[in-house]
């Protein structure tokens, strides 16, 4: 968790000294892990990309927890029902934990 804080403050702080650069989620998504790194069954990528959208698109912190917890559930149900390998489910939970702290910091009030 703090590596990722490091890296987000490491994005703002560049966002903000270069304007032109490009948006902090865009270099967060660069620095660190994504949906498209990660292997996943068939049928199982456009509903991970969902949950990746609203967690992305949450306008409140009481959205997010809700997104954040969807995507929490739906990876606990893949990796439950064998559905994929527990190291494929640590990277997905960490995805979807990045997108969580990330979205977190773009918040008012958070």
């Amino acid at each position: 968790m703090a590596l990722i804080a490091t890296l987000h403050q490491v994005c703002l702080a560049l966002t903000r000294h270069m304007p032109y650069h490009r948006s902090p989620l865009f270099c967060l998504k660069e620095l660190s892990m994504s949906l498209e790194s990660i292997v996943l069954p068939k049928g199982v990528g456009p509903d991970a990309e969902k949950l990746l959208q609203a967690i992305e698109q949450a306008p409140t912190a009481v959205q997010l927890t809700h997104a954040g917890g969807k995507a929490e559930g739906f990876v606990f149900g893949l990796e439950s029902g064998k559905t994929i390998k527990s190291q494929v489910a640590e990277k997905l939970y960490i995805a979807f934990d990045q997108a969580v702290s990330l979205r977190e910091g773009q918040l008012p009030g958070l």
